[in-house]
């Protein structure tokens, strides 16, 4: 299974404006990248620090448990690989593995030769 990224930043200040820089993952060109972004929280006059704080884990919240998907832009062989194979085959029983595999490996992947 992938590694999950737990990513705390601190809020800073730029111009009026709290600002918050993290990465996420996007999938350019059919590979996945991480990319940095940067986007405003509140402006400063009407928000504290401690405020900015909680904003910020709030944005990064879906991120770091792992609940943004990357959705339909997801290469199907590497969701298989990364994904099916190690965490979803396993909980199948020997034949159906098999059958899977089999599936995978002839008609669904059928440029990569094993």
């Amino acid at each position: 299974m992938a590694r999950r990224r737990f990513q705390a930043p601190m809020p800073r200040r730029r111009g009026g404006w709290w600002t918050l820089r993290y990465r996420q993952d996007e999938v350019i060109a059919g590979k996945l990248i991480r990319v940095r972004k940067a986007i405003r929280l509140a402006r400063v006059h009407s928000t504290c620090e401690r405020d900015a704080r909680r904003l910020a884990t709030e944005h990064l919240r879906p991120l770091n448990q792992g609940l943004e998907s990357i959705g339909a832009a997801t290469n199907f062989e590497h969701y298989v690989e990364r994904t099916y194979l190690p965490v979803v085959m396993p909980l199948m029983s020997k034949s159906t593995q098999a059958r899977s595999e089999g599936v995978i490996r002839n008609y669904l992947i059928p440029g990569k030769q094993n």
